[in-house]
Protein backbone atom coordinates (compact mmCIF):
# COMPACT_ATOMS: atom_id res chain seq x y z
CA UNK A 1 0.00 0.00 0.00
CA UNK A 2 2.90 2.36 0.75
CA UNK A 3 4.49 1.76 -2.64
CA UNK A 4 1.15 2.41 -4.35
CA UNK A 5 0.75 5.76 -2.51
CA UNK A 6 4.31 6.73 -3.48
CA UNK A 7 3.67 5.77 -7.10
CA UNK A 8 0.30 7.60 -7.19
CA UNK A 9 1.80 10.69 -5.57
CA UNK A 10 4.65 10.81 -8.11
CA UNK A 11 2.21 10.36 -11.02
CA UNK A 12 -0.05 13.15 -9.71
CA UNK A 13 2.98 15.38 -9.11
CA UNK A 14 4.10 14.86 -12.73
CA UNK A 15 0.59 15.61 -14.02
CA UNK A 16 0.46 18.86 -12.10
CA UNK A 17 4.03 19.90 -13.03
CA UNK A 18 3.52 19.12 -16.72
CA UNK A 19 0.20 20.91 -16.90
CA UNK A 20 -2.00 17.87 -17.30
CA UNK A 21 -4.06 18.87 -14.30
CA UNK A 22 -6.22 21.94 -14.80
CA UNK A 23 -5.12 24.88 -12.73
CA UNK A 24 -7.99 27.35 -13.05
CA UNK A 25 -6.14 30.03 -11.10
CA UNK A 26 -3.09 29.83 -13.39
CA UNK A 27 -5.26 29.91 -16.54
CA UNK A 28 -7.23 32.89 -15.22
CA UNK A 29 -4.00 34.76 -14.42
CA UNK A 30 -2.62 34.04 -17.91
CA UNK A 31 -5.82 35.26 -19.58
CA UNK A 32 -5.90 38.37 -17.41
CA UNK A 33 -2.26 39.12 -18.24
CA UNK A 34 -2.93 38.70 -21.99
CA UNK A 35 -6.02 40.91 -21.73
CA UNK A 36 -4.07 43.62 -19.88
CA UNK A 37 -1.38 43.54 -22.59
CA UNK A 38 -4.01 43.85 -25.32
CA UNK A 39 -5.65 46.78 -23.53
CA UNK A 40 -2.30 48.56 -23.12
CA UNK A 41 -1.60 48.08 -26.83
CA UNK A 42 -5.01 49.45 -27.82
CA UNK A 43 -4.71 52.38 -25.41
CA UNK A 44 -1.31 53.31 -26.83
CA UNK A 45 -2.66 53.17 -30.38
CA UNK A 46 -5.61 55.37 -29.44
CA UNK A 47 -3.36 57.79 -27.56
CA UNK A 48 -1.01 58.06 -30.55
CA UNK A 49 -3.96 58.23 -32.97
CA UNK A 50 -2.43 55.33 -34.86
CA UNK A 51 -5.17 52.72 -35.00
CA UNK A 52 -5.07 51.13 -38.42
CA UNK A 53 -8.09 50.39 -40.49
CA UNK A 54 -7.27 47.52 -42.83
CA UNK A 55 -10.57 46.34 -44.25
CA UNK A 56 -14.23 46.30 -43.43
CA UNK A 57 -17.67 46.26 -44.94
CA UNK A 58 -20.46 48.72 -44.27
CA UNK A 59 -24.06 47.75 -44.91
CA UNK A 60 -26.92 49.84 -46.24
CA UNK A 61 -28.12 52.26 -43.62
CA UNK A 62 -24.76 52.61 -41.89
CA UNK A 63 -24.49 56.16 -43.19
CA UNK A 64 -23.11 57.72 -40.02
CA UNK A 65 -20.71 54.83 -39.36
CA UNK A 66 -19.30 55.16 -42.87
CA UNK A 67 -19.10 58.95 -42.56
CA UNK A 68 -17.33 58.60 -39.21
CA UNK A 69 -14.92 56.07 -40.72
CA UNK A 70 -13.94 58.48 -43.51
CA UNK A 71 -13.53 61.27 -40.97
CA UNK A 72 -11.19 59.05 -38.97
CA UNK A 73 -9.14 58.41 -42.10
CA UNK A 74 -8.98 62.13 -42.88
CA UNK A 75 -7.77 62.82 -39.34
CA UNK A 76 -4.72 60.65 -40.04
CA UNK A 77 -3.50 63.09 -42.68
CA UNK A 78 -0.78 65.56 -41.81
CA UNK A 79 -0.58 67.44 -45.11
CA UNK A 80 -2.26 65.91 -48.17
CA UNK A 81 -5.13 63.72 -49.31
CA UNK A 82 -5.54 62.53 -52.89
CA UNK A 83 -9.05 61.36 -53.74
CA UNK A 84 -9.83 59.51 -56.95
CA UNK A 85 -13.62 59.41 -57.20
CA UNK A 86 -15.69 59.80 -60.36
CA UNK A 87 -18.91 60.73 -58.59
CA UNK A 88 -18.19 63.59 -56.20
CA UNK A 89 -20.58 66.41 -55.40
CA UNK A 90 -20.73 69.36 -53.00
CA UNK A 91 -21.02 67.03 -49.97
CA UNK A 92 -17.37 66.08 -50.50
CA UNK A 93 -16.42 69.77 -50.33
CA UNK A 94 -18.42 70.11 -47.12
CA UNK A 95 -16.60 67.14 -45.60
CA UNK A 96 -13.19 68.46 -46.65
CA UNK A 97 -13.94 71.96 -45.33
CA UNK A 98 -13.49 70.54 -41.81
CA UNK A 99 -9.77 70.17 -42.56
CA UNK A 100 -8.52 73.57 -43.79
CA UNK A 101 -4.87 72.67 -43.10
CA UNK A 102 -4.95 69.61 -45.34
CA UNK A 103 -4.36 69.96 -49.08
CA UNK A 104 -6.91 67.90 -51.04
CA UNK A 105 -6.41 66.89 -54.65
CA UNK A 106 -9.56 65.43 -56.18
CA UNK A 107 -9.50 63.50 -59.46
CA UNK A 108 -12.91 62.94 -61.00
CA UNK A 109 -14.05 61.86 -64.46
CA UNK A 110 -16.37 64.76 -65.23
CA UNK A 111 -16.71 68.26 -63.85
CA UNK A 112 -20.34 69.15 -64.49
CA UNK A 113 -21.62 72.72 -64.56
CA UNK A 114 -23.09 72.26 -61.08
CA UNK A 115 -19.88 70.78 -59.67
CA UNK A 116 -17.88 73.61 -61.26
CA UNK A 117 -20.21 76.18 -59.66
CA UNK A 118 -20.01 74.44 -56.26
CA UNK A 119 -16.22 74.30 -56.52
CA UNK A 120 -15.95 77.98 -57.48
CA UNK A 121 -18.05 79.00 -54.48
CA UNK A 122 -16.07 76.69 -52.19
CA UNK A 123 -12.77 78.08 -53.51
CA UNK A 124 -13.75 81.66 -52.67
CA UNK A 125 -13.74 80.74 -48.99
CA UNK A 126 -11.42 77.73 -48.77
CA UNK A 127 -8.14 77.24 -50.62
CA UNK A 128 -7.39 73.62 -49.76
CA UNK A 129 -8.86 71.73 -52.75
CA UNK A 130 -7.58 71.19 -56.27
CA UNK A 131 -10.08 69.66 -58.67
CA UNK A 132 -8.78 67.75 -61.69
CA UNK A 133 -10.24 65.62 -64.46
CA UNK A 134 -9.12 62.00 -64.70
CA UNK A 135 -11.07 59.48 -66.80
CA UNK A 136 -8.96 56.33 -66.45
CA UNK A 137 -10.19 55.05 -63.10
CA UNK A 138 -13.23 52.93 -62.36
CA UNK A 139 -12.60 52.45 -58.64
CA UNK A 140 -12.23 54.98 -55.86
CA UNK A 141 -9.01 55.53 -53.94
CA UNK A 142 -7.99 57.68 -51.00
CA UNK A 143 -4.26 58.34 -50.60
CA UNK A 144 -3.09 59.81 -47.29
CA UNK A 145 0.17 61.79 -47.20
CA UNK A 146 1.60 59.68 -50.05
CA UNK A 147 2.04 56.87 -47.49
CA UNK A 148 -1.24 54.98 -47.23
CA UNK A 149 -3.76 54.04 -49.87
CA UNK A 150 -7.33 52.88 -49.33
CA UNK A 151 -9.51 51.29 -51.97
CA UNK A 152 -13.11 52.42 -51.51
CA UNK A 153 -15.84 50.55 -53.30
CA UNK A 154 -18.29 53.45 -53.02
CA UNK A 155 -18.14 57.12 -53.77
CA UNK A 156 -17.55 59.39 -50.78
CA UNK A 157 -20.91 61.02 -51.38
CA UNK A 158 -22.74 57.67 -51.18
CA UNK A 159 -21.03 55.95 -48.26
CA UNK A 160 -23.43 53.84 -46.23
CA UNK A 161 -26.36 54.11 -48.62
CA UNK A 162 -25.67 50.60 -49.95
CA UNK A 163 -23.25 47.84 -49.05
CA UNK A 164 -19.63 48.72 -49.70
CA UNK A 165 -16.24 47.53 -48.61
CA UNK A 166 -12.92 49.21 -48.19
CA UNK A 167 -9.42 47.86 -47.87
CA UNK A 168 -6.03 49.28 -47.09
CA UNK A 169 -3.66 48.37 -49.88
CA UNK A 170 0.03 47.66 -49.73
CA UNK A 171 0.96 49.03 -53.09
CA UNK A 172 3.56 51.33 -54.62
CA UNK A 173 1.77 54.64 -54.16
CA UNK A 174 4.28 56.50 -56.34
CA UNK A 175 3.25 54.30 -59.25
CA UNK A 176 -0.33 55.51 -58.91
CA UNK A 177 0.60 59.14 -58.29
CA UNK A 178 2.90 59.19 -61.33
CA UNK A 179 0.10 57.84 -63.54
CA UNK A 180 -2.16 60.66 -62.43
CA UNK A 181 0.18 63.25 -63.94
Amino acid sequence: ATKFRQWATSVLKNYIQNGYAINNHKITEQRLFALENDMQFIKSKIKNNSLEFNQNIFFDGQIYDAYSFVNDLLKLAKSEIVLIDNYIDDTVFTLFSKYPNINFIIYTSTISKQLKLDFEKYSKQYKNISLKTFKSSHDRFLIIDKKEIYHLEASLKDLGKKWFAFSKMSFDIDLILNRLK
